[in-house]
């Protein structure tokens, strides 16, 4: 019994040249009322020339479509997409690529999908969402859209996805601000991806009453953080700041983060360190502060991070190491220091820092592998590329 049915439609001269087919039934023919009724799966690729405006074709003969792809790159097609999906009140994952001038979607777009559980939208020339684009959405629980050119979003974008659990913004390149607010709502929220090379500033409060939220990544160009912005995430466990342009943090920026795990901050411009910055991270095991223009650290900078097990700090300038810098790190697997600017004392003072099996390289790339006093934890330690776990 037929459950899953892939169309190219361009791969057959969309039969157009020969029937001169305007519809999506043309170009399948009588065929889409003779399929089963229980196919779950439909691709429908490279709709060039195709009408979707055939208003509920596929509800009508899929009933049972669970999981569907379109593929839409000529505009003269786009404004029937909407229609074409009504009736299909049993789709659960819906991917729809939309390319060539299609700059917005149709405010109804996704009504009457009351089962959808997982969206994702590409779009190469979207700028705009409709505010309400999203409204009839409640049982959805993964929303992806990768648009490079979308340049705004809406005040309360999301605010009806009371079911999301996780939402990517994926190349937003020319995405410059987020409205206060935006995320308000997504109390189930629990993975937060934010891909925008042209964002620069944070509203305040950005991410209040996301209080489920594990995973946070912020791959933008932020020149700073409110000093508030991570407030309540006591749920967090990974929070990845990597290739912002921070020079400094505040200094309580962290606080109440008692469940962090993994803390990305490589590939910023940070210079200095507040005093103790990390004090409240008592779950941290990993963090990755390569790449940056640290020359200095402060004496207690990583004081009470007990279960810390990898802290990479190549690729910066420090030149001086204060005493006791690395005390009480007693799960520490994994230390990082090559290309800095450490003298051969300050190696000493590092190998002292450690059991006598630690191994120091000088000749410009400092790497500090160590075996650890029992067997059964002894490993050793080698630099990674730029972003490796």
């Amino acid at each position: 019994m037929l459950k899953k049915i892939f169309v190219t439609c361009a791969t057959v001269g969309l039969l157009l040249g020969s029937v001169q087919a305007k519809s999506l039934r043309d170009v399948l023919g009588s065929s889409l009322d003779r399929i089963n009724a229980e196919v779950t799966e439909l691709n429908l690729w490279e709709a060039t020339d195709i009408t979707l405006a055939e208003g509920g074709l596929l509800g009508k003969n899929y009933p049972d479509l669970k999981k569907l792809t379109l593929w839409i790159h000529k505009p003269a097609t786009f404004p029937g997409a909407a229609a074409m999906l009504s009736g299909l009140a049993s789709l659960e994952h819906l991917k729809l690529e939309l390319f060539r001038s299609v700059t917005t979607l149709p405010a109804d777009m996704f009504n009457g999908l009351v089962s959808l559980k997982e969206l994702k939208i590409t779009a190469t020339e979207l700028t705009t969402l409709p505010a309400g684009v999203f409204s009839e959405l409640t049982k959805l629980k993964k929303l992806t859209i990768e648009a490079p050119s979308l340049t705004t979003l809406p005040p309360g974008l999301f605010s009806a996805l009371n079911s999301l659990e996780l939402l990517s913004l994926e190349e937003a390149r020319s995405l410059t601000s987020l409205p206060r607010g935006v995320f308000e709502g997504l109390t189930k929220l629990e993975v937060l991806g934010l891909h925008c090379p042209s964002l620069h500033k944070l509203p305040d409060a950005a991410f209040r009453g996301l209080t489920s939220l594990k995973n946070l990544s912020l791959i933008c160009k932020l020149r700073k953080l409110p000093a508030r912005a991570l407030d309540g995430l006591t749920r967090l466990e990974h929070l990845d700041l990597a290739f912002n342009k921070f020079t400094s943090l505040p200094a309580r920026i962290f606080r109440g983060l008692t469940s962090l795990r993994t803390l990305q901050l490589h590939g910023n411009e940070l210079s200095s360190l507040p005093q103790r910055v990390f004090a409240e991270l008592t779950e941290l095991e990993e963090i990755n502060l390569s790449f940056n223009k640290l020359s200095t650290l402060p004496a207690q900078s990583f004081l009470g991070l007990v279960k810390l097990k990898r802290l990479k700090l190549n690729n910066n300038r420090l030149r001086v190491l204060p005493e006791g810098l690395f005390e009480g790190l007693s799960e520490l697997k994994s230390l990082f220091l090559r290309t800095n600017r450490l003298s051969p004392q300050e190696i000493e003072q590092v190998r002292a820092a450690f059991p006598s099996e630690v191994k120091v390289r000088t000749e410009g790339q400092v790497q500090i592998g160590f075996a650890e006093r029992t067997k059964e934890r002894a490993r050793d330690l080698f630099g990674h590329r730029l972003g490796a776990h």
